[in-house]
C-alpha cells in the first residue's frame, strides 16, 4: 500500500500512516511436540478498529470531491485492494465559520444565565410559600 501511494504522491508530498503493526504472532515449527516453551516470532499484526483512518493525505484538497474518474481515487482504490478488509474513502472538512461559533457561544451563555436566574427565582418563591403556610 505504501509503495502505491508513494509512487503517486512522489517524494515531496506527505502522508501519514495511522496504523502500525505492534503485536507479534509466534509460531512453533512444524513437527514440534507440545510444550518446550513459546515459539519464535513469525509475523506482526495490527489491530484496527472499524472506522479508523489508516492513511491521511493532507495535501489533497477537501473541496475536490473524489469522483470515479479522479486519478487520486484510482490510486487509493488500488491501495485499498491490497488490504484484506473492506475500505471506504472519506474527506474531512474542518472549516467552520467564526461568526457562527461566536453567535452560538453567546446564545449558550445567555441561556445558561436565564436558567440560573429562573432556578434562583423559583427557590425564592418556594421559600416564601413555605414560610407563609
Amino acid at each position: 500500500m505504501k509503495q502505491i501511494i508513494r509512487k503517486y504522491l512522489g517524494k515531496k508530498k506527505e502522508y501519514f500512516i495511522n496504523v502500525h503493526a505492534t503485536y507479534s504472532v509466534t509460531k512453533k515449527p512444524d513437527g514440534t511436540k507440545m510444550g518446550q516453551g513459546k515459539g519464535l516470532i513469525d509475523y506482526f499484526v495490527a489491530r484496527v478498529p472499524s472506522g479508523k483512518a489508516i492513511f491521511h493525505i493532507p495535501t489533497i484538497s477537501p473541496f475536490v470531491s473524489l469522483g470515479f474518474d479522479d486519478s487520486v481515487y484510482k490510486v487509493l482504490k488500488k491501495a485499498a485492494a491490497k488490504v484484506a478488509i473492506p475500505c471506504i474513502f472519506r474527506s474531512q472538512n474542518n472549516i467552520f465559520k467564526v461568526n457562527n461559533i461566536k453567535y452560538i457561544s453567546q446564545n449558550k451563555v445567555k441561556n445558561d444565565q436565564m436558567k440560573q436566574f429562573n432556578q434562583y427565582r423559583n427557590k425564592l418563591f418556594k421559600r416564601g410559600d413555605d414560610q407563609s403556610s
